[in-house]
């Protein structure tokens, strides 16, 4: 039996509900829409941790953050000698390869101008093509110079130092707010569009003699909400939904992240820069998937599509991540290919449960003693359910999510428990009138946090 390749296509910072498929009327999504079309649907997929190197590096292991030391961005350093399915599907004669970014090494990532370091073939890689961070690079500009292939590029195009100059810009205007109008640069020179620029001709290029694994991954819809001009014209008057008011969640952690006071007017704004960056990604995905059926491979193709994380918007009074309320940690999840039934999953899925999922398919065993398992029966409609329950971990605070209710514990000793039914929008903190269902779901959270081997 032929065995299937692997188009993983990762975006930063999506939300799970900003997508046309999933009800959005805000933006306009049709190629990532036609792909949910022939997709199985995961509703109630969550990331291990809501926020970027945490949540990779968990989708690569199979580990929940804390096992690899890795709680924020700043630790984000994977031991080379940690296993990743990566590794699995590579020594089962899987070709492996990235383009975009990994994090799984985020401080100094990507130490290659020409995005090979050698580093990432430990981590599995047959071949990467490594992208640097969008504002890492144009903050290191002015010392480094080029730190990586973009860099490269726009220093060909004579524009590296306006590039890094706007970027400058932007912080000093306030970043998310401030900060978020369009590029400086063509359309053909941002990031994303780069990114598939080389995402196709791998594609275009790849050897057939071994299935494949090709992981691209994007910077968009990352803060600063910076899209192409022609992107960000097509929204400025687009009705947006109106964000979520604060919970009653009076911890600290959460006191320290919001944002105040912010006009309607302001919110809209970067909402509406927000949705031309979801819009440019979906070209993109739509290009990305051309060139998988020009190549004809699209029916022998398992087809990922998901996020690191999601992204407050404004929700709740806070912007940007690192929250366990729902536009932070709930992500979308489409899986398509072969054996794969499509329709809606309402399953509870950690994202880190990609890796075993992904090598079951591809014909071999997963890496032993992980916090993840396989959904692949879910896949193919032979079971509905998957996990009890989901969790998530950043440092600041530990949460447990179920069907029916969510609690969060922070590391200060304050609570927050939503009953996620009668309180979709987690405005009703219930940690006070419910101390015995606390007591239990503070019993699971402990469990699964000190458990070696987690099983659904």
């Amino acid at each position: 039996m032929t065995r299937p390749n692997i188009l993983l296509i990762m975006a930063d910072q999506l939300r799970h509900d900003w997508l046309g498929y999933a009800g959005a009327t805000q933006v306009d999504t049709p190629n990532i829409d036609a792909l949910a079309a022939r997709s199985a649907r995961f509703s109630h997929a969550f990331t291990p941790s809501p926020v970027c190197g945490p949540a990779r590096i968990s989708i690569a292991t199979g580990l929940l953050p804390h096992r690899t030391g890795t709680t924020s961005n700043e630790k984000s350093m994977l031991s080379r000698e940690v296993p990743t399915y990566f590794a699995q599907l590579r020594d089962h004669d899987y070709r492996v390869e990235l383009v975009g970014r990994h994090d799984l090494h985020k401080p100094g990532a990507p130490g290659s101008v020409h995005g090979t370091h050698p580093r990432t073939n430990a981590y599995g890689f047959t071949r990467a093509i490594e992208i640097e961070g969008a504002c890492s690079s144009a903050f290191e500009a002015p010392e480094h110079g080029v730190t990586g292939p973009y860099t490269a590029l726009l220093e060909r195009h004579g524009k590296l130092e306006a590039y890094s100059e706007d970027y400058f810009k932007r912080r000093d205007n306030g970043w998310y707010f401030g900060g978020s109008y369009d590029s400086i640069l063509p359309t053909d020179l941002h990031q994303d569009v780069f990114i598939t620029d080389l995402a196709v001709e791998r594609l275009n290029s790849m050897a057939d003699d071994f299935p494949w694994h090709l992981q691209v991954s994007f910077q968009t819809p990352h803060d600063p909400f910076d899209p192409p001009a022609e992107y960000g014209e097509r929204y400025r008057d687009r009705a947006m939904p109106p964000a979520l008011a604060p919970s009653d969640d009076a911890s600290a952690y959460i006191a320290g992240r919001q944002i105040g006071e912010r006009s309607t007017s302001d919110i809209e704004y970067v909402r509406r820069q927000y949705s031309a960056k979801v819009a440019l990604l979906d070209d993109q995905v739509g290009r990305i998937l051309s060139a998988l059926d020009e190549r004809g491979e699209r029916d022998n193709t398992i087809i990922v599509f998901t996020s690191d994380h999601g992204e407050q918007l404004c929700d709740h009074g806070m912007n940007s991540k690192h929250t366990a309320y729902d536009p932070s940690w709930r992500v979308p999840l489409l899986l398509s290919g072969p054996g794969i039934l499509n329709g809606d999953r309402p399953a509870l899925i950690e994202t880190s449960d990609l890796g075993p999922t992904l090598t079951e398919l591809a014909g071999c065993q997963p890496l032993s003693g992980l916090d993840a398992c396989s959904f692949a029966s879910v896949l193919k409609n032979e079971t509905t359910e998957h996990r009890e329950h989901c969790v998530c971990i950043e440092d600041g605070y530990r949460a447990l999510r179920t069907h029916d209710h969510k609690l969060i514990r922070y590391d200060d000793g304050s609570l927050a428990l939503f009953d996620l039914n009668a309180d979709p929008d987690e405005q009703y903190n219930q940690a006070t009138q419910a101390r015995s269902l606390v007591d239990e779901l503070n019993r699971q959270l402990e469990q699964r946090f000190a458990a070696s081997l987690t099983t659904p």
